[in-house]
């Protein structure tokens, strides 16, 4: 290949210069505007590893872009922390709760610091005041799962040392029993599955007789109630009550005659001689024996009419009792008063 020409030559260098010139003014342009824009500048102090953060990674603000990491470096005073420089873009509020966190840019590893927090009655923090940091979500789950992982080791290590040895052997023996027993009860099922069935079935019909002995209780209990309730429309019991009423009253009348005799006695006694007074309490009291008979006969006499009213209460409910069945038999078959015959009834004495 032969040399180039003058004229390859000079168009070669006016495009290196070219391209040089553009691609300087560009590098100057931009460490220009980088030096010339206003940043805030805020430092922030992490415990334990950093591992994935470095100078130049973003910093988000409720998911936003708002600045980058400046310095990552060893704290001098704490050598287990480290002290990292974030600058924002100017003005961008910062509250006395804000607190720095570092999370996970993806799965490569990379971290990047999101600021978290901020209420709105809370006040600003000037430029360069040290943000809290915090422990992000993925850190809480790492350590949990940490825990968590140490515990099933520790488990682990108790079944080993549980299944180990001679507890092995017990375990063993212990699953044999179990086996044997459960053989044991699926044989004496099976050899007594017809006397199960045999009880299942008792006991089903037990029940069945309970229950038919409740309805025929609740049956009886109705025509109880049937018959008290025709007793009471047959007989008044205004009248019943008005009739001890009357008997009362005539036994209060005898006691306020008796009382009025004792206090006749006393009178007596007070105005007549001994003598006197004797024959007259003799006499009086002669009277209060009579009075105190016809009392007895009265309460007897009440007692009687008691037990009478009693019984024609129980000849009324049982007369009641035959006008159902009358009815009942003429409505089933009318015919049967024509013809006279009919089934057997009791008569009540």
């Amino acid at each position: 290949m032969s040399g180039a020409t003058r004229a390859q030559k000079v168009r070669l260098g006016i495009f290196l210069g070219v391209a040089g010139t553009i691609l300087g003014g560009t590098l100057v342009g931009m460490v220009g505007l980088a030096a010339i824009e206003k940043r805030d500048e805020y430092p922030v102090r992490f415990e334990g590893s950093v591992a994935g953060l470095s100078p130049g990674s973003p910093v988000r603000y409720n998911g936003i872009d708002v600045g980058r990491v400046d310095s990552v470096r060893i704290d001098p005073k704490k050598p287990s922390g480290v002290l990292v420089t974030i600058s924002l873009v100017e003005g961008t509020p910062l509250r006395d709760d804000t607190v720095a966190v570092l999370n996970l840019q993806g799965i490569t590893g990379l971290k990047f610091i999101e600021l978290q927090g901020g209420r709105e009655d809370a006040s600003n923090i000037e430029p360069g005041t040290e943000v809290p940091s915090s422990r992000s979500t993925v850190d809480l789950l790492t350590d949990k799962a940490q825990s968590i992982a140490l515990k099933l080791e520790d488990v682990l290590d108790n079944l080993g040392k549980m299944t180990s040895g001679d507890n092995a052997k017990s375990i063993t023996a212990i699953l044999t029993s179990v086996d044997s027993i459960s053989a044991s009860i699926a044989r004496i099922l099976e050899d007594n599955s017809s006397s199960v069935a045999t009880l299942v079935t008792d006991a089903r019909a037990v029940v069945t007789d309970v229950r038919a002995l409740i309805a025929t209780a609740k049956t009886m209990l109705t025509s109880v109630d049937g018959a008290i309730g025709r007793a009471s429309e047959w007989v008044n019991p205004a009248d019943v009550q008005d009739t001890f009423g009357r008997l009362q009253g005539t036994l209060g009348r005898v006691d306020l005659t008796l009382s009025g005799v004792d206090d006749a006695v006393k009178n007596v006694r007070n105005r007549l001689s001994a003598a006197e007074t004797g024959a007259a309490i003799a006499a009086f009291t002669g009277l209060a024996n009579s009075s105190t008979d016809l009392v007895k006969r009265a309460d007897s006499t009440l007692l009687r009419a008691r037990e009478d009213l009693f019984r024609v209460l129980d000849a009324v409910t049982e007369g009641a009792e035959s006008f159902a069945e009358l009815a009942n038999l003429l409505r089933d078959d009318p015919a049967s008063l024509l013809r006279g015959k009919g089934r057997d009834r009791e008569v009540p004495e």
